[in-house]
């Protein structure tokens, strides 16, 4: 059961992975996208009373911190997006996933019992070949 479980992994985390990086790389640039905006976007004469004090100057971070949008960004899509980029760098590519399993698979087979039968007999073969080769350079 393990191994089918492995399988489907193998099959289905490499498409995850690009539906992370996707999901990563649009949350960030609609991020940028926003900063953007409530960064060089005139304020209205309300936000100016609001923010400002009524004076009429607002410095970046008051245009940034006076742009809904922008905040709803930082605090809903900002860390998931992040997230959601790093699931999509650290899941292994499928090539590394099927060595992985193979070296799992190996494993289990040889700590099976008939797993250490099989070592046994190879190891017993292979020192028969070796007496035979320091006999044969005598």
């Amino acid at each position: 059961m393990e191994t089918v479980v492995i399988l489907y992994l193998i099959s289905v985390l490499p498409n995850i992975a690009k539906l992370c990086a996707v999901l990563g790389v649009v949350g960030v640039f609609f991020g940028c996208v926003c900063f953007t905006i409530g960064v060089f976007t005139k304020p209205s004469e309300k936000e100016i009373e609001l923010v400002a004090g009524g004076d009429g100057c607002m410095n970046t971070k008051e245009r940034v911190r006076s742009y809904p949008l922008f905040q709803k960004f930082r605090k809903i899509l900002l860390v998931p997006s992040i997230v959601s980029l790093l699931f999509g760098m650290m899941i292994p590519s499928e090539k590394s996933m099927w060595i992985i399993a193979g070296g799992y698979i190996a494993q289990e087979a040889l700590v099976s019992d008939v797993g250490q039968d099989v070592a046994e007999i190879i190891k017993a073969k292979l020192k028969e070949y070796k007496d035979e080769l320091i006999e044969k350079g005598e």
